[in-house]
């Protein structure tokens, strides 16, 4: 028999202890979220992409989309399979305990899903390139040989390149558009903002960090809103600042 204060006691470090996982399966199913909202920001990025129908859209669109692809595929290895590199890399606490919650199998459930979506939305963009003559597929560099790469962590680096070299003469062709005089307002705005999102597909993880300095967690509601607030000439002033920090011509 415990006496009162011991009865106290155990109930405090039950509490503790459930309060403890609770944080542990809040913290995991953020940390996750906050990747897909990556995968998402940069299928938001290939949506105004194809929609501008500028120089090497449909190359640019496909990049952001196989690169999408690949953080998507990475998540459901990490939910699936317990990677241990994954679960480091996206700071995971506990996983054999966290897959027995609700949270996890919904997140995995959604995620599933949304990779399929990705994976049709990359093969309806690879159509676009069938009958294309092979000079305007390589106009940018070992393009058609990044196009058929199944990616794996040994064939990312080389990926990648071509990722930023199709971003950086993509960007170009934006930024030649909207420094045209003739546009209105909104149509100004819109191209300064998808420069300005260009940017940060080429700095993903810079920009789109999972916690600052003070342990406050990234917002993408407040981004996205926040973006939304700024009239042309302001972006216009942040592409240019940011361009001075980015080495993309």
């Amino acid at each position: 028999m415990y006496e009162d204060g011991e009865d106290d006691i155990k109930g405090d470090t039950v509490t503790a202890a459930l309060e403890k996982k609770r944080k542990m399966i809040q913290r995991n199913s953020n940390r996750t979220l906050h990747e897909r909202n990556k995968c998402a920001f940069l299928g938001g990025v290939a949506d105004e992409t194809s929609m501008f129908e500028l120089e090497l859209s449909n190359h640019a669109t496909f990049v952001l989309v196989k690169q999408l692809n690949y953080k998507i595929n990475l998540i459901k290895r990490m939910l699936q399979k317990g990677d241990k590199v994954l679960l480091a890399l996206f700071s995971i606490e506990k996983w054999d305990e966290w897959i027995q919650t609700k949270e996890y199998e919904n997140i995995l459930k959604h995620i599933s899903e949304e990779g399929e979506i990705f994976q049709g939305y990359l093969s309806s963009i690879a159509e676009k390139f069938k009958g294309m003559d092979k000079v305007a597929i390589e106009v940018v560099p070992r393009f058609q040989e990044v196009m058929g790469l199944e990616l794996d962590e040994s064939k990312k680096a080389k990926f990648d390149e071509v990722y930023k070299k199709v971003l950086d003469q993509y960007l170009k062709a934006v930024l030649n558009v909207a420094n045209t005089a003739g546009k209105s307002e909104e149509d100004l705005r819109l191209l300064w903002q998808h420069a300005d999102s260009v940017i940060s597909s080429l700095e993903v993880e810079e920009v789109f960090f999972f916690e600052d300095k003070n342990g406050k967690q990234f917002d993408f509601t407040k981004f996205y809103e926040e973006m939304q607030q700024l009239d042309a000439e302001k972006l216009k002033k942040r592409v240019n600042q940011r361009l001075e920090k980015l080495k993309v011509f």
